[in-house]
């Protein structure tokens, strides 16, 4: 998840975090990720739903799990992972809108592919 930006960078950053895409309990235990203070969601939250929805079953990982959701509720987890949405998810909004990504002129999966290259 981390690796190029490590590589890029050549370091690690301290502090990181990604959206629920990203969330396993393998890649936030992965040992060469030790040192980074990671804030990952664990699940999509839907506009509107409350954050104390109780989940029904914790899955494999489950201590990693609700050890990642309870950092996400402390005031310095809410704040570092705002701070991603401010920075990252405008340039998706811009690349999704103002570069028209939702509409494409060809039809077929080749064809668009080809589109964006």
């Amino acid at each position: 998840m981390l690796q190029q930006v490590i590589e890029n960078v050549n370091g690690k950053p301290q502090v990181a975090s990604a959206d629920t895409g990203y969330w396993s309990a393998a890649n936030v235990t992965a040992e060469s990720l030790q040192g980074i203070d990671l804030h990952v969601a664990t699940e999509r939250q839907q506009h509107g739903e409350s954050k104390d929805v109780p989940v029904n079953g914790l899955p494999e990982g489950s201590l990693v799990l609700q050890q990642m959701r309870d950092k996400l509720k402390t005031e310095g987890g809410k704040a570092v992972y705002k701070m991603r949405k401010q920075i990252v998810e405008p340039v998706f909004g811009y690349i999704k809108e103002g570069r028209g990504f939702r509409r494409f002129s060809f039809r077929g999966l080749g064809n668009v592919r080809s589109e964006w290259r």
